[in-house]
């Protein structure tokens, strides 16, 4: 017993000593007084900069370690840039184990309110994609095809931008399909706004739902394809993340003893919302934002401080189109000491109107940061940290890559399967642009192909599972038999094949034929320039499945010609051919293939 209360006696002490505040001031070794300048560098490798100059073992936690900030300080005692460091993230300080130095770590509260602005994010998003498809199932409930088409403009003013958009794209499969969806149940349609695709088929498969006869009919109808074939018809439902409209596929399959076709036409049932915004300023987990940020009144009325400050340093490429490069020139007109999280950021430029906001410090603190003025210190975090901070991916995991891109080396196909491997959902989010910053669409700023690695990552993550020896067998042009694939190599081999490209037109009413039935050697036709994924089936004899590498030249203005329609595929660079790898998966009867280019 006496045991017993002895150690419960120590594990409240030590909850005591925890709880208790860090008074970094006390502590003699960071008296000194340091300037620092650094735009963008990771925590872990600026706390180890301070530690090298102050001799303080200084640490943050795994989970923080790869932060990135922004501190630009001049002549400011040690412990002071890290209490305002600390202050601007709701990070804290704690001893290290030892006892010698200190540990930056972020509290339990803090978690948990970063989880919940993540969570209300993606909650006012799913409504702002459910609003409109609540409006257009209740129209094809009143309306059939032919009303819908002949509804009188004085009915159609009443009527959402999004329900206007579909009654002028309105065809009879569209308004066949959504008649099919209307009948989904609760369950269904969480699955669709969890990511899930819902897929009505006429021979279902498990999970799928049954394609009635007059709908399949009626899809015939749109795809217009005889070949004469046995077909499979198949209809498919999916929220598109980045856009939030309602996407559909209309598919065709065909397979004979020695061909196998598909068409496939996609498109959505309203415009892209990718514009509209999601403002979570007051909600409650921002209470303590708004409480700590300095008023714009204040903000406004700043007058330049009495100080001597060093040259400016030249800043990344990485950051120079980032809304910091703003609040940076401000902080130095101001002569102000800057701490701020930092992120690559680049604003979507697929948006002619929105291509280049010029911020000031008004809209940085009504759309991007929260601020705060404090004596000669300006601090700053990103109103999106939430969502910005799971999306950033590690400058260790680009730097090297990046390096040999300036250089001009190749990238091998393993280098670019690990960082496929590495790229988490949030990360992919933000590659495909379906994370925002102040209202504006961002991706990641790096001179990495990302939008390419997300288009082939099914055929990456294949790669990353190959042994040595099969990676070596398939770069010598050797093929991998599914046969001798172990199950998780088999479950990613299955992926691949069946993965579904995303229709990334955003052209407004555009409808792409993304799949087809020819023997062209590239078939991806969302937009009429390359893409990083191409899908082939037709003409090509039965056989085993297996995956192969094939090296790829891609001559530069090379025309095809699909189903009557000349298309123009024109690399991004036209001084030259593009050179890459095609990662072909055979499955059955049919080919689908990766494209990987090397920048």
């Amino acid at each position: 017993m006496k045991r017993l209360l002895g150690g419960l006696g120590l594990i409240l002490l030590w909850s005591t000593v925890s709880a208790q505040r860090v008074d970094l001031a006390s502590d003699s070794r960071l008296q000194a007084k340091l300037t620092v300048q650094q735009p963008l560098i990771p925590l872990g490798e600026l706390l180890h900069l301070i530690q090298q100059q102050t001799e303080t073992p200084l640490f943050a936690d795994r989970a923080l370690a790869d932060d990135k900030v922004c501190l630009l300080v001049y002549d400011k005692p040690a412990y002071e840039i890290l209490t305002r460091l600390a202050e601007t993230l709701r990070y804290e300080w704690d001893f290290s184990v030892d006892g010698k130095g200190y540990r930056l770590f972020q509290p339990a509260g803090e978690r948990a309110r970063e989880e919940a602005l993540r969570r209300a994010y993606d909650q006012a998003r799913l409504e702002q994609a459910q609003k409109p498809l609540r409006e257009i199932l209740n129209l094809v409930r009143r309306y059939r095809y032919e009303q819908l088409r002949n509804l009188p403009p004085s009915e159609q003013e009443r009527l959402s931008p999004e329900a206007r958009f579909f009654i002028q794209n309105a065809s009879p499969a569209t308004v066949a399909l959504l008649q099919l969806a209307g009948q989904l149940t609760e369950a269904a349609w969480r699955q669709l706004f969890t990511g899930e695709t819902i897929v009505f088929a006429s021979r279902p498969q498990p999970g799928a739902q049954p394609l009635p006869e007059w709908a399949q009919r009626v899809i015939l109808q749109e795809i217009v394809v005889d070949s004469g074939l046995p077909q499979e018809i198949e209809a498919q439902l999916m929220l598109n993340p980045r856009t939030l409209q309602l996407e559909y596929a209309l598919v065709q399959r065909r397979r004979g003893a020695n061909l196998a076709s598909e068409t496939m036409i996609r498109a959505a049932f309203w415009a892209d919302q990718s514009g509209l915004s999601v403002n979570l300023e007051n909600h409650i987990q921002n209470r303590v934002w708004r409480e700590w940020a300095t008023a714009p009144d204040a903000l406004r009325q700043l007058t330049p401080r009495e100080r001597a400050l060093p040259a400016p340093q030249p800043l990344p490429e990485s950051i120079r189109n980032s809304p910091l490069v703003a609040l940076i020139r401000f902080a130095r007109e101001h002569k102000l000491d800057l701490y701020a999280d930092a992120y690559r950021i680049r604003l979507a430029t697929r948006r002619n109107a929105e291509r280049t906001p010029r911020w000031d410090i008004q809209s940085l603190q009504q759309a991007v940061f929260w601020l705060r003025v404090d004596g000669d210190a300006l601090m700053a975090r990103h109103r999106d940290y939430f969502l910005l901070r799971p999306s950033e991916i590690p400058e260790r995991a680009l730097t090297g890559l990046e390096a040999k891109i300036r250089k001009r080396e190749a990238i091998s196909l393993d280098e670019w399967a690990q960082l496929g491997e590495s790229l988490t959902p949030m990360q992919i989010a933000r590659a495909d642009e379906a994370i925002s910053v102040g209202g504006q669409p961002i991706a990641h700023e790096t001179l990495l192909p990302l939008g390419m690695v997300v288009d082939i990552l099914p055929a990456l993550r294949f790669w990353n599972t190959l042994s040595p020896q099969q990676r070596r067998a398939a770069q010598d042009g050797n093929p991998i038999p599914y046969q001798q694939m172990n199950a998780r190599q088999r479950e990613r081999f299955e992926q691949a094949v069946l993965y579904s490209p995303p229709n990334r037109s955003r052209e407004t009413g555009e409808r792409g034929i993304v799949l087809t039935d020819a023997s062209q050697q590239v078939i991806s036709l969302s937009e009429n320039s390359l893409r990083t994924m191409s899908v082939r089936t037709g003409n090509i004899s039965p056989q085993s499945p297996h995956f192969r590498l094939s090296r790829q030249i891609i001559s530069q203005g090379k025309r095809y010609t699909i189903d009557g329609d000349s298309v123009t595929l024109t690399p991004p660079d036209s001084s030259s051919d593009l050179h890459g790898l095609r990662l072909i998966f055979i499955s059955e009867n049919a080919e689908r293939v990766y494209l990987l280019v090397q920048p």
